[in-house]
């Protein structure tokens, strides 16, 4: 595409490349519909969240380079996004639901921040394929293998499931 192109129809570079971003998180955000099941089991769906999370980032490099080039810029462009905030607002409260019918019913402790939560998960996800190359350098081995993956999400979702536990009572 040239460059005059993309002024046609979007006004500028700088614009491009905020549809793109844009696009991009959206997708990221479509598997969260399953997250309104108010029916659900918490421990059941925070799984499945974890998974998915994990899963989409697995899936979607291109994706992880598109966040770490806006992170090395700081947020230059996603900054200027006026819809954001609307796709990832029914996200939080969608972790927020499960969060707290897993208080309910005593399966996760209390009082757990759905947003802060979301940031945990997504560090431990998005650290696994922004560092693959240099963690496979170091540890000697290549950790964006199927096998490595695979006993990574395990972990990922072990990990953030024994975080929510409630305390134990001794």
């Amino acid at each position: 595409v040239s460059k005059q192109i993309l002024i046609h129809h979007f006004g500028s570079k700088a614009n491009a490349h905020l549809a793109v971003l844009e696009a991009a998180y959206r997708a990221s955000r479509q598997q969260d519909a399953r997250l309104r099941a108010e029916a659900a089991d918490p421990v059941e769906a925070m799984r499945a969240f974890v998974g998915q999370a994990f899963d989409h980032l697995r899936a979607n490099r291109d994706f992880v380079a598109l966040l770490g080039d806006e992170n090395v810029n700081k947020g230059r462009h996603i900054r200027k996004s006026k819809v954001l905030g609307d796709i990832y607002a029914p996200l939080i409260a969608g972790l927020d639901a499960i969060l707290r019918r897993g208080e309910r019913a005593g399966v996760f402790r209390a009082g757990m921040d759905a947003q802060q939560l979301y940031i945990s998960i997504s560090a431990l996800c998005y650290f696994t394929f922004s560092n693959a190359h240099t963690l496979s350098a170091v540890f000697g081995q290549d950790l964006a293998a199927p096998e490595a993956l695979a006993a990574r999400r395990a972990h990922v979702v072990d990990f953030v499931m024994s975080a929510l536990a409630p305390p134990v009572q001794t």
